[in-house]
């Protein structure tokens, strides 16, 4: 996630803010199952630090959704990235697959479904 925010690490919940407003991610027994430690949970989320240089040298499509957060149509795989951290590693063990998969909520997830050269080709909820 390439953004700026402010995180409070707690046991098993980090507590984050970002554009003046307050997220918990927790590590619940679901996540726990799939087999990833928390400290790798937070590491592709947050990622260890946004490229500047790199995202303002990003097409106008992705650098609009690194600031909102959103994945659109004719990001790239590094935009996807950008914008919404790596997908949970249990649902996308590999990142070159087709298609990455996020969780809305406990019920709902969105797919990002990319074209053979790594390009957003559509968003399905």
């Amino acid at each position: 996630m390439c953004r700026n925010h402010h995180r409070e690490k707690k046991e098993k919940e980090v507590v984050f803010s970002w554009n003046d407003a307050e997220y918990t991610m927790s590590f619940d027994k679901h996540t726990r199952k799939s087999g990833v430690e928390f400290d790798t949970v937070l590491a592709d989320f947050f990622g260890a630090e946004c490229d500047g240089d790199k995202v303002a040298n990003m097409s106008e499509i992705d650098q609009k959704g690194i600031r909102k957060g959103l994945p659109y149509v004719g990001m790239t795989r590094q935009g996807i990235l950008y914008a919404m951290g790596r997908p949970p590693r249990h649902a996308n063990p590999d990142l070159d697959a087709y298609t990455y998969m996020y969780w809305l909520n406990r019920w709902k997830r969105k797919a990002v479904d990319f074209d053979e050269n790594g390009i957003v080709e559509e968003v399905r909820l």
